[in-house]
């Protein structure tokens, strides 16, 4: 595999610099860059791009065959595992670009970045990218902060966004899973998600999240369903003919009773002719004891020292 040289671009270094600077912004020489073979290369695994969409892939693999590729990719050397020479650090759609216009050498610039600093940049190329779905960003920026142990207020700042826009995106990470995958395939979109938010019932979120599918609603009329469904319980007539109720849960049969409690329950069957009940155990329970007529009630009473002159 030939590492020859090749073009210009480059990365600069330290977490602020990071946080404010593309790949691009730095002047690097041409001795730096060299042509490595796509075989010797293995995307980031830090990479938080989830998917690549293909439309816009195979427009760069286009132009990447017709004019080759300006910026090179940013690598750094790779002792894991796996037989490759270079794990890489920015540039992955590039690189796979360029796997896909059939190319086998790439431009590359080697840098000895840390796995923080790499996690880091590969984050900030992709949150850069306007194409980013939502999901996929709100997980770069989750990573940022555990890696850098920042706080929102410090993550906005870095990235350049309000505090509030970066606690609305992170929200969407506890949506349940199939919710996320439906933001991701852009089948619901992130105003949606953030809509869905409000129900903390799972099974009328997931009911709302497939009638925004059926019914094609848009994020304005989801918040209205939510205003009706706060208001009255359930959704508007319109999305309710195919609601299914929640099967209710089974009664669970009553725990087998302790020994305690089963001979207490001898002992009030004996002493009232087994007219006598107890349920529970010793911390919780009731006692029932059935009478037929007025002297079974007398006795009752008597056995448990009772005066009722009005019975009798």
């Amino acid at each position: 595999m030939s590492n020859k040289k090749a073009g210009l671009g480059g990365l600069g270094r330290g977490l602020d610099h990071l946080f404010s600077t593309s790949e691009t912004n730095e002047t690097t020489n041409n001795s730096d860059i060299i042509l490595v073979h796509v075989m010797d290369i293995k995307a980031n695994q830090h990479q938080p791009r989830k998917k690549f969409k293909e439309e816009t892939l195979q427009e760069l693999a286009t132009s990447i065959k017709n004019q080759g590729i300006v910026q090179p990719l940013i690598v750094r050397n790779y002792e894991g595992p796996e037989r490759v020479k270079y794990e890489i650090v920015a540039g992955e759609r590039r690189f796979r670009a360029a796997k896909l216009a059939g190319i086998n050498e790439v431009p590359v610039i080697v840098r000895d970045y840390t796995d923080a600093e790499s996690m880091t940049i590969a984050l900030i190329e992709n949150l850069q990218r306007e194409d980013l779905n939502a999901i996929d960003e709100a997980e770069a920026l989750n990573q940022l902060k555990i890696v850098h142990n920042l706080s929102q207020e410090e993550l906005a700042e870095k990235v350049g966004k309000s505090r509030s826009n970066v606690a609305n995106i992170l929200r969407l990470l506890t949506l349940p899973e199939n919710i996320k995958r439906m933001i991701v395939n852009d089948e619901i979109k992130a105003g949606h998600g953030r809509a869905l938010l409000c129900i903390t019932n799972p099974h009328d979120q997931q009911f709302l999240c497939s009638s925004i599918i059926e019914h094609s609603l848009s994020v304005r009329e989801v918040e209205k369903a939510l205003d009706y469904w706060k208001e009255h319980g359930t959704f508007p007539a319109e999305l309710m003919h195919n609601y299914i109720a929640p099967a209710k849960k089974e009664k669970k049969e009553n725990a087998e009773p302790c020994q305690v409690i089963k001979d207490i329950d001898l002992k009030l069957k004996d002493i009232f002719h087994k007219k006598a009940q107890i349920k529970g155990t010793e911390d919780k329970g009731s006692i029932k004891i059935n009478y037929k007529n007025k002297d079974e009630l007398l006795y009752i009473l008597s056995v448990l020292s009772i005066e009722s002159k009005e019975i009798d």
